[in-house]
């Protein structure tokens, strides 16, 4: 009998305890799902309410008008947690993802693609986009080599084994060692029905656009309100996005590529990194004494053209997706410009990725798509990280 009132006496007073304890402590506030890489909360430096979400996922407010043009890749989408939706203003991201955050369900309006390359990030939102996030994307993201490839035979893409090709279109996808980066080369590719597609799609995380919009023989997109109105139907995706690649000189102040970003700014359109082409055109006739001098010259003339064209876009990274020493030269002159003009790349922070064009004349493999010799140089030369750091925006 003692016993059992030792036992009540001791049930009764953890009882009490437990009760003062939970009138007198404040309950934590409850995260939401679990860690899969990326965090979002409502207070600045992950403070308050937090949710965990889930990468590949689009959340967005998802009116039924927009969803509905999504139906075949509905499985990718989900709204926005309950009580975020314009209510985030920082967040936590995991090496090896990349975010994009945008004020519009649609990704347009102002847009920020955040990129963890090389560690972990937790950072607050500008004031441009606190508390106004309507739409997030979150994926993988693949850190490979600046230098690339270019070509459309995927055997001579498998012969030259860069980290990253392409091949002026859709359609190919990528391998356990070398990432594929699609091209919606014309106008009636860039579409909701092709974003779409790409939403669906496991391993992209860049796209390129346009090609040579500005060439009536290339995507000949002549119209800047097009060619926006375009590229506007791609930002659904969330992808990290290049711009259209013009001829050389018309990536200059004032033309083509110039009249398209400042468009896209007065949109409030993301482009996150600019495309570009050079092929020395205007001096492919300059000679000097020797092979190396000339090359010499040319790279100079090259690095002159790259630092325009940083001056012009001082906020904006660079892929070099075309150039070579011009077609009309000797295939030691392309050989000696290769090596000086990579190794110089290389050393550019703002320069995340670039890819030779062999002309037909100077191929980079044979017809058994064996390497040719200066095919074997361009694979043999060696490549600094796409990303040497972090991509935060402001």
């Amino acid at each position: 009998m003692k016993l059992l009132k030792v036992l009540i006496l001791v049930w009764v007073v953890a009882l009490q305890l437990a009760c003062s304890k939970t009138e007198n402590s404040e309950a934590p506030t409850p995260n939401i799902g679990t860690p899969k890489g990326l965090a979002v909360a409502k207070n600045q430096n992950m403070d308050g309410a937090m949710v965990y979400l889930e990468p590949t996922i689009i959340y967005s407010s998802m009116s039924k008008s927009l969803s509905a043009v999504f139906t075949s890749s509905a499985k990718f989408f989900q709204k926005i947690p309950e009580g975020f939706d314009d209510s985030i203003e920082s967040f936590t991201l995991d090496k090896g993802f990349m975010v994009t955050f945008a004020e519009n369900e649609d990704g347009t309006g102002e847009a920020i693609c955040y990129v963890a390359a090389v560690s972990n990030i937790t950072v607050n939102l500008p004031a441009r986009l606190s508390n106004k996030v309507s739409f997030i994307r979150f994926i993988p993201v693949v850190n490979t080599l600046k230098k690339g490839t270019g070509n459309t035979n995927i055997n001579a893409v498998n012969s030259i084994n860069s980290t990253w090709f392409y091949n002026w279109g859709l359609g190919a996808s990528s391998t356990p060692n070398q990432q594929y980066i699609p091209m919606t080369w014309g106008k009636n590719v860039a579409s909701f029905a092709q974003s779409s597609v790409f939403i669906a799609q496991t391993g992209i995380d860049h796209l390129l656009t346009f090609n040579e919009p500005d060439n009536p023989s290339q995507s000949n997109i002549a119209s800047i309100d097009t060619a926006i109105n375009r590229y506007q139907q791609l930002l659904y995706t969330g992808l990290r996005m290049g711009s259209p690649a013009t001829e050389q000189d018309n990536a200059l102040a004032s033309k083509w590529l110039n009249q398209f970003v400042k468009a896209a700014d007065s949109k409030k359109l993301r482009v996150d990194f600019l495309a570009l082409h050079w092929y020395d055109w205007g001096n492919q006739t300059a000679k000097a004494d020797t092979d190396s001098l000339t090359s010499v010259g040319i790279l100079n003339r090259f690095k002159n053209y790259i630092s325009r064209i940083r001056t012009i876009y001082p906020d904006k990274q660079l892929w070099i997706t075309e150039y070579n020493a011009n077609p009309t030269r000797s295939v030691e002159i392309h050989r000696l410009f290769m090596k000086m003009s990579a190794e110089w790349l290389n050393s550019q922070n703002y320069v995340e990725r670039f890819a030779y064009f062999f002309p037909s004349t100077i191929p980079a493999t044979n017809p058994d798509f064996t390497l040719t010799s200066i095919g074997q140089t361009w694979a043999n030369l060696s490549s600094a990280p796409s990303f040497g750091s972090n991509i935060v925006p402001q």
